[in-house]
C-alpha cells in the first residue's frame, strides 16, 4: 500500500485521536497518508506525526469540489473515520482500490441514554478505529501529538510562561451542559495557587472568553488570561509545557494527554462509555440515574437543574489533583450507602467476604449493607464492615413476584448510590435497576447485563474471590493476597466452650470435624464411608469426631452413628451457620464433602481435607482460597466434572466420582496431617 487517505470530519478531540492510527500505519508501511479534515483544524494535523499531506474540507466549496480533488490522485485505501452521511457520500464518490469504514456503536449510545448499557468497560476510541482495518496488521499505539520542529522556546517567552509548575485550564467547552461553572472555576484557582504556588494559564478560544473574564473577575489569585490569543499549535505548545491540565469533556483534554500532560476531566451529560476519556489522568464525576443524557453533551438538560455538573465540588477537583500529581488511585465515587448482592449459597457469600473488605478500604465511611438469602445473611453475620443485612428467602416466604416486588420497595426506601453485584442473576440486575439505584456495577456476561451502568470483565481464569474481587478494580482496589474474612465474636467462643466442655471434649484432645453433607445429593460422599473415617481415627488417632450440619441433617447423620463403634457427637442443629467458625476454630482438622461451611475452614487456614465427586472447582475458579493446610482427594474420570457446583442426579447413573473414593483415600490425606 502507497497511498492512504483517512477522512475525519469532525471536532478537534476527534482529530487527535486518529493520531493513533495514524502512527501505527506509518510504522507497519513505506506510504504517503493524506488527511481530510476540517478547514479550521489544519492546524492541529501539522502534530500528528505521519500526516504527509492535509486536504482541507471547505463547507463553502461544497462535498463535490473535495470529491473532484481527491479523484485527481489516486489512492489504495480509503478509510472513513467519520462514517456519516457526508462522508460516506464522499468515500462512495472517491476512487480508491479498498474502502473502510469506522463502525460507530449508534445503537449501543442510544440505548445508553435509555439506560440501557450493552457496552463492556470503557473501550477508548483510538482503540476502536484499531478495529476499522484489522486486517493489515497494524498494532495500536496510544494518541501522540509531535511538537518536534517547533520553536517552542519562542512560544513561551511571547505568552510570558514561566519556568516551575505550571497548570492550563480550559474552563470551557462547545456545548454550555459540559461547562462547570465560573464560581466554582474561581474557587478552585484560589485553592490550587494556595497550596501549589503555579503558574495558572487560562486557555481557551475567542468564544471563550466571556467565561474567562467572569472567572478572572471574581478569583482572588493570580490568572494569566490566554483565551483567545493563540492558535492551535501554540495552544498545544502551552498545554505541553503544563505539569497538569484541568478541563471539561473537551478536544483541548484529548490534546493535553496525547502530548504526555495529566489530566482531570470533569465530566457531566457525557460518559466515558462513549469512548472519549483522558487516557493520562483522572475524570471526576458525578452519579445520577440521568446521566448520560446526551451523545456530546448539546441536548437541554431534561430536569433543568445540572445536577451532574453542579454537583461537582471545589473539593471533588482537587481530590483529584493530589491523586494525579501523588500518582496515586482517584475514587470519583462518593457514595453514602452501598448495596451488595449476593443471593446464592453459603460458599458463594463467604468468597464475597475479599470484595466486602475492599469495599470498606475505598470507602471507609460509607454505610454498607448486603442483601443475600438468609442462611447468607447468617454466614456474614459477625462480619464488622456489613452495617445493614436485608434478607431475601426467594426460594422461600418471599417466593414470586409479589415478594420480589416487595423487596425492590424496602430497597428503593434506602435510597442506596451504589450497587455491587457479584451475583450474575437477572433477578438480581432487575432488582437494582427497579430500585433506582443510579450506579450498578456487575459482571459483563451477568444476565440483563444492559442494565449495569458498569460492566467489569468476568475473567474464568482467576479465582472467584478475585473475580467478585474485581468488581471494585476501577476503584483503585485489587488482590490484597489475603484470603477469605471469617469473624468469630466472645458470645459464640463461650457457647463452644460451653457445648464442647458438655459434650466431654477437653483441652488437649485432639478434634475432627465432619461436614458430611451438602445442598446437591451429588456432592455427599457415602455415609459408610464417613463411617468408616470416624471409626478408623477415632482408635488409631484417639480423635474426638463431631459432626456438623443443619436440623434437616440429623437423620443422615444418625445413619452414620449407627455404623460406628465410637461415637462421634452429632452437633446438627445445634449451632448456627454463624457461630460455626467458633467451632471450627477448636478442631483441629475439617473433613468434608464440597459444600458452603467448607469454605469457613478455609478462610480461617484450617488443615482441611475437601472429598470431591461430580464438581472441579479449580476448573471453574472455586475451591481453596489462599490456604496452605488443604489436601484434596478426588478420582480422576472421564465425565468428571458434570457440574459447575453438582447435579441433583449422576447423569451416568454410577455415581463413580464418589464411589471410587475409598476410606483409605481419605485416611492417606489425614495421615498427612497427623503423626501418631
Amino acid at each position: 500500500m502507497s497511498k492512504i487517505l483517512i477522512i475525519r470530519l469532525s471536532s478537534l478531540g476527534d482529530i487527535v485521536l486518529t493520531s493513533s492510527l495514524v502512527f501505527g500505519i506509518k510504522k507497519r508501511f513505506d506510504c504517503e497518508i493524506v488527511f481530510v479534515i476540517k478547514k479550521e483544524y489544519r492546524d492541529i494535523a501539522r502534530l500528528i506525526h505521519g500526516v504527509d499531506r492535509v486536504i482541507t474540507f471547505d463547507k463553502k466549496k461544497g462535498i463535490f469540489f473535495l470529491i473532484r480533488e481527491i479523484n485527481k490522485e489516486k489512492f489504495d485505501l480509503i478509510v472513513d473515520l467519520s462514517s456519516n452521511i457526508r462522508s460516506r457520500i464522499i468515500s462512495f464518490l472517491s476512487s480508491a482500490k479498498k474502502k473502510v469504514f469506522y463502525r460507530k456503536d449508534v445503537i449501543k449510545r442510544h440505548l445508553l441514554l435509555l439506560g440501557i448499557n450493552l457496552f463492556g468497560e470503557p473501550l477508548h476510541v483510538s482503540k476502536k478505529y484499531f478495529n476499522t482495518i484489522p486486517h493489515i496488521g497494524v498494532k495500536y499505539e496510544d494518541p501522540k501529538l509531535s511538537l518536534d520542529g517547533i520553536d517552542k522556546e519562542d512560544i513561551y517567552k511571547r505568552f510570558g510562561l514561566e519556568e516551575g509548575f505550571i497548570v492550563a485550564i480550559s474552563p470551557s467547552a462547545r456545548h454550555k451542559n459540559k461547562i462547570w461553572d465560573e464560581e466554582s472555576y474561581a474557587r478552585l484557582i484560589e485553592k490550587i495557587y494556595k497550596e501549589f504556588k503555579p503558574q495558572i494559564v487560562l486557555l481557551g478560544t475567542e468564544e471563550e472568553r466571556i467565561i474567562a473574564n467572569k472567572i478572572k473577575k471574581i478569583c482572588n489569585a493570580p490568572v494569566k488570561d490566554l483565551v483567545g490569543k493563540t492558535n492551535l499549535i501554540e495552544l498545544s505548545c502551552l498545554i505541553e509545557k503544563a505539569g497538569l491540565f484541568i478541563s471539561g469533556d473537551t478536544g483541548t483534554m484529548h490534546i493535553a494527554y496525547s502530548l504526555g500532560v495529566s489530566c482531570v476531566s470533569l465530566f457531566g451529560p457525557t460518559t466515558r462509555h462513549f469512548g472519549f476519556f483522558p487516557l493520562k489522568g483522572v475524570v471526576v464525576e458525578k452519579d445520577f440515574s440521568c446521566r448520560p443524557c446526551s451523545l456530546h453533551g448539546g441536548n437541554k438538560c431534561k430536569l433543568g437543574d445540572h445536577r451532574c455538573m453542579r454537583n461537582i465540588s471545589v473539593d471533588d477537583v482537587m481530590e483529584a489533583i493530589y491523586a494525579v500529581l501523588d500518582r496515586k488511585p482517584y475514587i470519583s465515587c462518593k457514595p453514602n450507602k452501598i448495596l451488595c448482592v449476593e443471593t446464592a449459597f453459603i460458599g458463594d457469600c463467604l468468597l464475597t467476604t475479599p470484595l466486602i473488605r475492599g469495599i470498606k478500604e475505598v470507602f471507609p465511611d460509607s454505610s454498607l449493607s448486603f442483601l443475600g438469602r438468609p442462611v447468607g445473611c447468617y454466614a456474614l453475620e459477625k462480619n464488622p464492615h456489613i452495617s445493614n443485612f436485608i434478607s431475601y428467602d426467594k426460594n422461600g416466604k418471599q417466593k414470586g413476584l409479589f415478594g420480589y416486588l416487595k423487596i425492590i420497595q424496602r430497597i428503593k426506601k434506602e435510597r442506596f448510590d451504589l450497587a455491587i453485584l457479584p451475583h450474575r442473576s437477572a433477578r438480581t440486575t432487575v432488582l437494582t435497576r427497579l430500585s433506582n439505584i443510579p450506579r450498578r456495577v456487575g459482571f459483563d456476561n451477568a444476565r440483563f447485563s444492559f442494565l449495569l451502568t458498569d460492566k467489569i470483565y468476568y475473567d474464568r481464569k482467576y479465582h472467584e474471590a478475585e473475580r467478585k474481587l474485581s468488581l471494585i478494580k476501577g476503584f483503585g482496589i485489587s488482590s490484597d493476597e489475603r484470603g477469605l474474612d471469617i469473624f468469630i465474636d466472645d458470645s459464640s467462643r463461650k457457647k463452644r466452650d460451653i457445648l464442647i466442655f458438655s459434650w466431654g471434649i477437653r483441652k488437649d484432645d485432639f478434634v475432627i470435624g465432619f461436614l458430611p453433607f451438602a445442598h446437591w445429593e451429588t456432592k455427599r460422599w457415602l455415609i459408610s464411608g464417613f463411617a468408616e473415617v470416624i471409626n478408623k481415627v477415632s482408635f488409631e488417632y484417639n480423635a474426638k469426631t463431631i459432626i456438623f450440619g443443619e436440623e434437616a441433617d440429623k437423620q443422615s447423620a444418625y445413619k452414620i452413628y449407627a455404623l460406628t463403634r465410637k461415637k462421634p457427637i452429632i452437633a446438627c442443629g445445634a449451632i448456627s451457620i454463624s457461630e460455626l467458625p467458633a467451632f471450627f476454630e477448636r478442631c483441629d482438622l475439617i473433613i468434608g464433602n464440597d459444600t458452603g461451611p467448607i469454605y469457613i475452614a478455609y478462610g480461617l487456614n484450617k488443615k482441611t481435607i475437601v472429598i470431591l465427586g461430580p464438581t472441579n472447582p479449580s476448573k471453574i475458579g472455586f475451591g481453596p482460597y489462599k490456604t496452605t493446610f488443604t489436601v484434596i482427594v478426588e478420582k480422576s474420570i472421564s465425565c468428571r466434572p458434570c457440574s459447575p457446583h453438582g447435579p441433583k442426579r449422576c447423569p451416568e447413573r454410577h455415581f463413580k466420582c464418589m464411589r471410587l473414593i475409598s476410606p483409605d483415600d481419605v485416611l492417606l490425606a489425614v495421615s498427612t496431617f497427623i503423626k501418631k
